[in-house]
């Protein structure tokens, strides 16, 4: 069909396009504003925060517990391994076969002193006691036949010798001399003999117990051979090492007037034994190795089977707690609640408040501050991120148990839990006090 054709069919055929493209136009339009409208309405529709307003700091829910000055006795801990205080190695001083041994003699036996522990073939020794004996009585003849020799000569001399030496040899005075002295070597060899027959029986020279056995019966020994190790049962000693910071804690300028405490343990399967003892010296030496300080705990009669302890074997190990210095008018504070900086949090005016402080002592479970003295501002080797007040600690303050080292000064505080019986008013601090259930939100 030619465009004549179509113009003479439809002859408005060109204006309808033209008006069909021009309303899609329009209502695209219509529709945009009133999306836009839409969303503005919605926009301006929402709630208004005021101007210049912040939200509330939020309460950090934490525990305290009141302050109180109180005495505080420190204990050092140590350890050692228990030796007798005695110790002694039995020997035989003359030679023989033995002959005789007491049941008592074995490892671990108990004996007391004086007791017979073994005897020696006695036969040789009681022959040499006789001879000794024949032979004092033959020189005690000899030197009374010079004496009465020499009254005789007295008696025959009308005149006397001039010279000295010629006097002497006529009064048989050399003679006498030479008789008294064999009579005198005579008697020695008596006692010698005697005291030889005595050391065929050995004794035991104190109370105690044998540590070890080196001879059994009809063994020939040699003087000087080893029979026996023994130690004495009348008292223990334990050497204590103790650390140069320790130290300032223990009155060593005491010793040995006046010991300091000791408590010794150990455990033997589930049981715990402990003994008491006292610290009655110092070595007073450094040791090389270690750098540290000997003291020497002596326990008396441990080694005795009793119903109230069980007795001490030596080698034994033992932790020990020595009783150190008595500090008055301080503070003791768990150790969770101080911070490697040494600071502590207070709660004030339901606020937190960081106060440095100066341990006097510490362990493993509590730090001991002085109640009247405060740490100085920027100590050496202390840096903090917040330079905390220094103010002493009071009984009026309330100690923050919970860790605060990543809470900043002035944070608010909920005290959710207080660990005392009593909770006392306060004039000048705000607790809100609630206690928390199990289950409670």
């Amino acid at each position: 069909m030619n465009p004549e054709t179509q113009k003479k069919i439809d002859p408005e055929c060109r204006d309808t396009t033209k008006v069909n493209w021009w309303t899609h136009l329009v209502v695209t339009l219509v529709i945009l504003m009133c999306a836009f409208g839409l969303v503005a309405y919605i926009v301006n529709s929402g709630p208004v925060a005021p101007k210049n307003s912040t939200p509330g700091a939020v309460a950090v829910a934490v525990e305290a517990v009141p302050l109180r000055q109180q005495s505080y006795r420190v204990w050092i801990n140590s350890f050692g391994t228990v030796r007798a205080m005695r110790h002694s190695e039995l020997m035989s001083e003359v030679a023989g076969k033995v002959v005789w041994i007491s049941d008592n003699i074995r490892p671990g036996q108990r004996f007391t002193e004086g007791e017979v522990l073994l005897r020696l073939d006695d036969t040789e020794f009681e022959i040499n006691l006789n001879i000794a004996a024949a032979e004092v009585a033959s020189a005690q003849l000899d030197y009374t036949r010079e004496l009465a020799q020499v009254e005789y000569a007295g008696q025959q001399w009308n005149q006397l010798p001039e010279t000295d030496a010629a006097r002497r040899l006529a009064l048989r005075e050399p003679q006498v001399a030479a008789a008294k002295a064999q009579l005198q070597a005579a008697q020695a060899r008596l006692r010698k003999a005697r005291i030889d027959l005595q050391r065929t029986r050995i004794t035991a020279p104190f109370d105690g117990k044998i540590l070890q056995q080196n001879i059994e019966l009809g063994q020939v020994v040699d003087a000087s051979e080893l029979l026996a190790s023994i130690y004495s049962t009348a008292a223990a000693e334990v050497r204590l090492p103790v650390k140069v910071s320790d130290l300032a804690h223990l009155p060593l300028d005491t010793l040995p007037d006046k010991p300091m405490e000791v408590v010794l343990e150990t455990e033997m399967g589930n049981t715990t034994h402990r003994w008491k003892g006292k610290i009655v010296r110092s070595e007073d030496v450094f040791d090389s190795n270690t750098r540290m300080l000997f003291l020497v705990a002596r326990i008396e009669n441990p080694f005795i089977t009793n119903s109230r302890q069980a007795p001490m074997r030596v080698g034994q190990f033992v932790k020990a707690r020595i009783q150190g210095r008595e500090y008055a008018q301080v503070f003791v504070l768990p150790r969770k609640a101080v911070s490697q900086a040494s600071t502590v949090g207070i709660a004030h005016n339901d606020r937190l408040q960081k106060r440095q402080v100066q341990p006097i002592w510490s362990d493993q479970h509590s730090i001991v501050v002085s109640a009247v003295a405060a740490h100085e501002p920027n100590s050496p080797g202390i840096e903090l991120a917040e330079q905390p007040q220094v103010e002493p600690l009071c009984e009026s303050d309330w100690l923050v148990v919970t860790p605060t080292s990543k809470l900043p000064n002035d944070t608010p505080l909920r005290i959710v839990d207080v660990l005392s019986n009593e909770v006392p008013v306060m004039s000048e601090t705000k607790l809100s006090v609630a206690t928390v259930k199990d289950g409670a939100k």
